[in-house]
């Protein structure tokens, strides 16, 4: 297994880890911005952009744009700088789409759009992915997402959650199963996002 992160622990806890048998179809096409990871992972017939993510939280109160901003910039010259044939874009956005009530979501609702891509959870129904509790009082919330381009459509075959009892973060992790003509005997690749 590679690890493509920074030296020492990851800041965030991120990382992309892939099997060895991938290594020599595969680019580190990280941009030099704490927030972001990228490889490109090239196939027999295509190159898929894996992009990992993690957000400013959405503060909802004084909420300052300057680091989502930062974020949405760095996404967006990535995705222009780097030759790809299709996107999976997956991390904690710390975006409830849900609920659309700040200016942090809207914002990513936004760019969304513009760069026309799949939200997972609009085709795949979960429940939540993220759950804190506040005096005694248990809040869920679906924060952590993939997102494609179109041209991937096809080949997301399922994507979805794991809720375990076992589980010490506050975030389940989710998962994004793709169909794909890599290696054989391997057609699937899966994703998982911790």
């Amino acid at each position: 297994m590679k690890i493509f992160s920074d030296f020492g622990r990851p800041r965030n806890g991120m990382f992309i880890a892939t099997p060895r048998d991938f290594i020599a179809d595969i680019e580190d096409v990280s941009p030099d911005f704490w927030r972001l990871q990228a490889i490109t992972l090239k196939t027999s017939s295509t190159k898929i952009l894996l992009v990992n993510s993690y957000f400013p939280i959405d503060s909802r109160f004084n909420f300052d744009e300057t680091e989502l901003l930062e974020t949405l910039h760095f996404i967006r010259k990535l995705l222009h700088e780097t030759s790809y044939d299709h996107l999976l874009w997956a991390g904690d956005i710390n975006a409830d789409f849900l609920r659309q009530s700040g200016r942090h979501t809207v914002m990513i609702d936004q760019f969304l759009t513009e760069c026309s891509l799949n939200k997972s959870w609009q085709t795949f129904n979960i429940d939540f992915t993220h759950m804190t509790e506040i005096n005694g009082v248990s809040h869920t919330s679906t924060i952590d997402h993939f997102f494609w381009s179109k041209s991937l459509e096809s080949n997301v075959v399922n994507s979805g959650i794991f809720h375990h009892p076992s589980n010490m973060s506050d975030h389940s992790p989710v998962f994004c199963c793709l169909t794909l003509k890599v290696c054989p005997p391997m057609n699937h690749l899966c994703l998982l996002l911790m």
